[in-house]
């Protein structure tokens, strides 16, 4: 195994430790989301028979959730393709430079 090899299979590991960690950061984020939206929508259901209940600001907020489920996605995409990119520029100046 020569040098450039064997900074590439370091590289990746090192890559892939952090494609994992962004993951469960996603995944964290994307959980409390979920979590807070299940809760409104068992208050939802439960509030059928409360005629006082406010159920127009209860979607609107399921609704919030749902836009920022989405951003969450859109932004750990982001981060990902940067990263994606960013690696393969890596590799392309590995294989120049030998």
């Amino acid at each position: 195994m020569n040098f450039f090899m064997a900074r590439s299979f370091v590289g990746e590991i090192d890559n892939k430790s952090v494609d994992f960690e962004l993951e469960w950061q996603k995944k964290s984020e994307l959980q409390a989301l979920n979590i807070e939206q299940a809760y409104y929508n068992s208050m939802l259901i439960q509030s059928s028979a409360d005629p006082d209940f406010d159920r127009q600001a209860l979607t609107q907020r399921m609704s919030e959730l749902q836009k920022q489920n989405r951003l969450v996605n859109i932004k750990y995409k982001k981060i990902r393709d940067k990263n994606r990119i960013s690696r393969a520029e890596e590799r392309r100046e590995i294989v120049t430079v030998k």
